[in-house]
């Protein structure tokens, strides 16, 4: 058995058949058409008034039933306020849904820490699996905007549909043309364009909230998101931290970190080794490769233990939608890629979790 560390976007995935395009299919990536040029532009005017519309609906909800509240008594407020929570939960999930990309992220970071209440929480964390894919045409944008040419020339080649989809990337499987078999990360198109516009949202909206609401203080958790959000989309501090994570563990047997292939990564593409495999929480699969609890719990805290008192590296990104595998025969756990460094903390944020690897020939079988 080994367990292996991946997350949204990483190198660890089912092994099955997904439909492919090869260097010689006749499929082209097609120009946009002027009206996907004009509906991208209208988006752009559409994602601030779509905030700013949540943001008053919701704000006005509360203030409403606070009003109605203070003529009917306390036991009318706590049983209004969990309508109103649900009500706002609501909105605020469509929002994310709608406007996409950096809001889901958000969502996803807020419903982990366990500090909004609980209708905000179990309406948001459906956004930590759930993310909508990207066309493989902008996937091939990106691409060639990368690295100036065609896809087919770094890759033999890449899956039409994604392997996962994320918030802020989605993975495809692809084979290099030497052969090998990668996972390939392509961060979301003009996701550049609008994280700025995105986190000046966010943080207004915050600000807004403060002042609408003084007993109400949220700003330092856009703050926090905007620092951790900036170094993620970078997957050239992705590649590198996974480089230092394989050092550390170099002299450990149960520990791997998917390779990096350079060559063919950039700020917005990474490429890394593909490693099949199955959930860890799958308790039929477990039974079937004679894996027990016990023996993941224990490589996990080992490993774990020793990044973050032996090495200070820390891992604080543990949210539900991070998959969590499995594998066969030895106990080994593979770290990916996902390791942001915290310069003055002097310590790293390691946003991947843990899974297990199954051997090729038995993936095949």
């Amino acid at each position: 058995m080994a367990v292996v560390a991946v997350g949204g976007g990483s190198a660890l995935y089912f092994s099955d058949l997904r439909t492919k395009v090869n260097q010689n299919s006749k499929r082209t990536t097609t120009p946009p058409a002027p009206f996907a040029c004009f509906a991208e532009k209208l988006q752009v005017v559409a994602r601030p008034l779509h905030a700013i519309g949540t943001l008053l609906c919701v704000s006005a909800d509360y203030k409403a039933t606070s009003s109605i509240s203070r003529l009917l008594g306390k036991r009318h407020t706590e049983e209004q306020l969990c309508f109103v929570h649900a009500r706002g939960a609501a909105r605020v999930l469509q929002l994310c849904r709608n406007n996409g990309g950096v809001f889901i992220k958000a969502a996803q970071f807020a419903s982990a820490r366990n500090i909004l209440p609980r209708e905000y929480t179990e309406q948001l964390s459906i956004l930590q699996d759930q993310a909508p894919a990207q066309s493989f045409d902008k996937v091939c944008q990106v691409i060639h905007s990368e690295f100036g040419e065609h896809w087919s020339k770094r890759f033999r080649s890449v899956d039409i549909e994604p392997l996962a989809a994320a918030s802020l990337a989605q993975v495809h499987r692809g084979t290099l043309h030497d052969g090998r078999e990668v996972a390939v990360k392509v961060q979301r198109a003009g996701l550049g364009r609008t994280v700025h516009m995105d986190m000046t949202l966010l943080n207004g909206c915050a600000r807004t909230a403060e002042l609408l609401f003084p007993n109400l203080r949220i700003r330092w958790l856009t703050k926090e998101f905007e620092g951790t959000l900036l170094q993620e989309l970078d997957f050239m501090r992705e590649a590198d931290n996974a480089e230092t994570t394989a050092s550390i563990f170099a002299t450990r047997p149960d520990v791997k970190v998917p390779a990096v292939f350079r060559e063919h990564s950039s700020r917005r593409v990474l490429t890394m080794e593909l490693v099949t495999g199955c959930r860890v929480d799958d308790d039929l699969a477990l039974r079937r490769l004679r894996i027990t609890r016990p023996q993941v719990m224990r490589l996990l805290t080992e490993a774990f233990s020793e990044l973050v008192f032996i090495h200070g590296h820390v891992h604080t990104d543990l949210h539900p939608g991070e998959r969590v595998w499995t594998c066969l025969l030895s106990l080994q756990l593979m770290f990916c890629h996902a390791l942001v460094l915290v310069p003055m903390l002097g310590c790293a944020v390691h946003s991947e979790v843990a899974g297990i690897q199954i051997p090729n020939q038995l993936a095949q079988s």
